[in-house]
């Protein structure tokens, strides 16, 4: 399947149950086959939290130089498009190339420039959290803006104060894993431990991601494995929420999504306040763990990213103020203090400078396809134009361009998708 199942597994997608390529999910597609029904015609499969698969995933991302790209992601698009895949629907592709975006920026943080080959040492490893979020912002500064996207460069010292919060802090994942539960302060340590990162569930309001992140003790072993409470004793564990979007042209709602929907009052509703709910879990001594509500905005790395997004600032800092990430009863004894979320609203090599030009092209044409048939023909297309000017000096190149003109396959594919008359139809 072209490495396609290295990026199953990192991402934490699976096939449908109920497609062709269900029976062979285990075997083309790194899953765990959970269950067989008894007449051996229905399978239950699932991609478990499993750091050593991810790292080998990692390998056949890289060890191909330009694999991901002339392999690895058309093939995956290729499965979307076939709706062979669980996503969640048409709106839960953006959230899945976020997920991509994601992995690529914390393998850029332990990779750098470097092979796969000379990395053995450092795959897998934890990395500042500074490091990642600079690597994610690019190393230009973003401007600040507050609401109606006025700028507020005098925020800029207390913006540097925030940042500086977090030195010390670590992060590392290297895949993704569906949250079944509302997650608490032992689900962040889990994670860790496992070296993943969680998924919301579906259409849930707020965040769709979580990455935990820890500081350390110092003269402490590194955190790994299933970590026992003992051995957390020291250490602090927090999170990075991030929201993902899929619109164009209007972000609707940006203000609210950017700010109170990633608050962890908003996130974790249900135990905000601290109190126990039916079916809260304990931890191994019967104590209840701590929930994740109750967290301060201001220790919460909010992350807003919209992948179809066509403003002009692709990213910037918004700043709010504590009154506008509190609960509605709360708001009245809060303070001005400034929280910030760092936005990315463009999906490009200048939003995201660790992309390969490649890279960035097929995941814009991965979520800009999903809304229109024809913007798939038309974005493929583009895509061939790129490719045959790459390759304009080989000899042994196929030209496609020169036998398959690109006015004709459009107009072949509007009759076909039965598109009725208007601006762009050819006669």
């Amino acid at each position: 399947m072209l490495g396609v199942a290295s990026m199953l597994c990192r991402l934490g997608v699976r096939p449908h149950s109920t497609s062709a390529l269900a029976s062979r999910s285990t075997a083309d597609f790194m899953a765990i086959l959970a269950y067989v029904n008894f007449k051996r015609e229905g399978y239950v499969t699932s991609y478990a939290s499993d750091p050593v698969l991810a790292l080998g995933a990692m390998k056949v991302w890289y060890e191909l130089k330009h694999g991901l790209a002339k392999y690895i992601l058309p093939q995956l698009k290729n499965l979307l498009l076939d709706e062979a895949l669980d996503t969640g629907g048409v709106g839960e592709i953006g959230e899945m190339v976020a997920r991509i975006l994601l992995l690529l920026a914390m393998d850029t943080c332990v990779m750098g420039d470097k092979d796969f080959s000379q990395c053995y040492h450092t795959i897998g490893q934890f990395v500042p959290v500074q490091d990642f979020l600079d690597v994610l912002q690019g190393k230009k500064k973003l401007p600040i803006y507050l609401k109606r996207m006025i700028s507020k460069e005098n925020l800029r010292p207390e913006f540097n104060k925030w940042c500086s919060k977090w030195d010390g802090w670590y992060v590392g994942f290297t895949h993704f894993v569906q949250l079944q539960l509302e997650p608490n302060e032992d689900t962040l340590w889990f994670l860790l431990g496992r070296q993943a990162a969680g998924i919301f569930p579906r259409n849930q309001n707020g965040a769709d991601l979580l990455i935990p992140m820890f500081k350390k003790r110092s003269n402490s072993r590194p955190v790994g494995g299933e970590t026992t409470r003992g051995e957390q004793e020291g250490h602090e564990v927090l999170m990075m929420l991030i929201q993902v979007k899929n619109r164009s042209p209007v972000d609707g709602e940006f203000s609210k999504a950017a700010t109170e929907r990633l608050g962890p009052w908003f996130v974790f509703g249900k135990n905000s306040d601290g109190n126990s709910s039916a079916g809260k879990s304990t931890d191994e001594i019967g104590r209840d763990p701590k929930p994740l509500g109750s967290t301060d905005v201001r220790d919460t790395i909010r992350i807003y990213m919209n992948v179809r997004g066509r403003t002009r600032d692709g990213k910037f800092i918004y700043a709010t103020t504590m009154k506008d990430n509190l609960k509605p009863k709360k708001k009245g004894n809060a303070s001005e203090d400034p929280v910030f979320t760092i936005c990315l609203r463009l999906l490009n090599r200048v939003t995201y400078p660790f992309l390969s030009e490649d890279v960035a092209s097929i995941l814009s044409n991965m979520v800009e396809s999903q809304y229109d048939p024809l913007g798939l023909v038309e974005g493929d297309l583009d895509y061939r134009d790129e490719d045959e000017k790459r390759n304009k000096d080989v000899s042994s190149y196929a030209k496609l361009s020169l036998t398959a003109k690109r006015d004709k396959l459009l107009q072949n594919a509007r009759k076909a998708l039965a598109y009725a008359p208007g601006d762009k139809e050819e006669e």
